[in-house]
C-alpha cells in the first residue's frame, strides 16, 4: 500500500474551494457583494491549484501561498460583517488551518496559523461588544491549531522516512535498486548523447558469520567504509543480498580499476568489529571485484547482466 501525499494536498484544495463557493453563494444571498468577490476570485485561484497539484515540473508554492492568505483574508472580512457570530466563523478557520498544515511547509504553516489566530483574538477582544461571551470560540480554534501543528509535523515526518526508505537501504544507507537503475539510466542518457564514459564496479560478498546481528555490523561498516573512499558523484548500491553495485559517472576504465584496486586494498587493511572482539571468531569473508566501463558494443541491458555473471 503506498501514501500518495498529493491526493491529500488536492483534498485540501477541494475543502478551500468548497467554502469559497459556499461563501460566494451566502454573501451574494445576503447583499455582501464585496465579501462575495474575494471568495470568487478565490474560487478562481483554488481552481488553478487544484488543476495543478498533479503537475510536478509547476512551482505551487506562490500560487498555494496566495490561496491560503486569500482564504484567510476572506474569512476576516466575513468575521468583521458576523461579529455577533463568531462561532460560526472560527469552524472555517479550522478548516484552513488545517489546509495550511497540508499544503504548506511545517515553519511556513506555523507562522500562517499563528497570525490567524493572533488576529481573530484581537478581532474578538477589540471589535466586539460581546467579547467574553465568545472566548470560547478563541480558545477553541487555539486548542485545534496548537493539534493540528502538531500532527501535521508528525504526518510530515513519517511522510519523510517513507520516501527515504524507498530510495535507501535502511541498514546500510546506500542507494536502493530501483533508484541505481535510475541513475544508471541518466549516465547511459548522457553517454549516448555526449559520449561521456562511465564504469561500474560490481563487488560481490560471501561470508560465514555465526548470527544475522554479526552480519548485519560487518555490511554495514563495509558499505561505510566504501563510501569514505568515493567521491560525491559516485553512487554506492546494496543491489541484492550478495552484491554491491558503485557507479562511477564520468569515469573511464583506468581510472574505475585504479579505485577497485584502492577498495580491495582499504577492505583489507580495515580491522572491522568482529576482528576487534575479545574472543574473535574465525570468520572468512570473501570479496570478488568485478569493473567494466560502458561501450556501445551491447545495450545497455545486455551489458549489466554480463557485468552481474562474471
Amino acid at each position: 500500500m503506498s501514501f500518495d501525499y498529493q491526493h491529500l494536498k488536492s483534498a485540501a484544495f477541494s475543502g478551500i474551494l468548497f467554502m469559497s463557493v459556499y461563501h460566494v453563494i451566502s454573501s451574494i444571498l445576503q447583499s455582501a457583494f464585496l465579501v462575495s468577490f474575494f471568495f470568487l476570485f478565490n474560487c478562481v485561484l483554488s481552481t488553478l491549484a487544484l488543476l495543478a497539484v498533479n503537475k510536478p515540473k509547476l512551482d505551487h508554492i506562490k500560487l498555494t501561498l496566495s490561496v491560503m492568505l486569500l482564504s484567510s483574508f476572506s474569512l476576516y472580512i466575513f468575521l468583521l460583517s458576523h461579529l455577533d457570530t463568531p462561532n460560526v466563523t472560527s469552524i472555517w478557520f479550522c478548516i484552513i488551518i488545517l489546509c495550511n498544515s497540508v499544503l504548506l511547509s511545517s515553519s511556513l504553516a506555523f507562522r500562517l496559523n499563528l497570525s490567524i489566530i493572533i488576529s481573530y483574538w484581537l478581532i474578538i477582544v477589540l471589535l466586539s461588544n460581546k467579547s467574553l461571551l465568545h472566548i470560547e470560540s478563541a480558545l477553541t480554534l487555539t486548542l485545534i491549531t496548537l493539534l493540528i501543528s502538531m500532527l501535521g509535523q508528525v504526518t510530515r515526518n513519517l511522510v519523510n522516512q517513507l520516501e527515504l526508505s524507498i530510495k535507501t537501504d535502511t541498514l546500510t544507507g546506500c542507494i536502493q535498486t530501483d533508484e541505481f537503475k535510475l541513475e544508471l539510466a541518466k549516465v547511459t542518457q548522457l553517454f549516448d548523447r555526449y559520449n561521456t564514459p562511465f564504469s561500474l564496479i560490481c563487488i560481490k560478498y560471501d561470508s560465514a558469520f555465526p548470527s544475522e546481528s554479526e552480519f548485519e555490523i560487518w555490511i554495514k561498516e563495509l558499505a561505510q567504509l566504501y563510501q569514505s573512499r568515493l567521491r560525491k558523484t559516485d553512487i554506492l548500491c546494496r543491489f541484492n543480498s550478495q552484491k554491491f553495485m558503485i557507479l562511477l559517472p564520468s569515469t573511464p576504465y583506468k581510472n574505475a580499476e585504479t579505485l577497485c584496486s584502492d577498495l580491495k586494498k582499504c577492505a583489507d587493511a580495515y580491522e572491522f568489529s568482529y576482528q576487534k572482539a575479545a574472543n574473535p571468531h574465525n570468520i572468512n569473508t570473501r570479496l570478488t571485484f568485478v569493473t567494466e566501463t560502458y561501450s556501445d558494443k551491447d545495450t545497455l541491458e545486455v551489458w549489466f547482466q554480463k557485468l552481474q555473471s562474471k
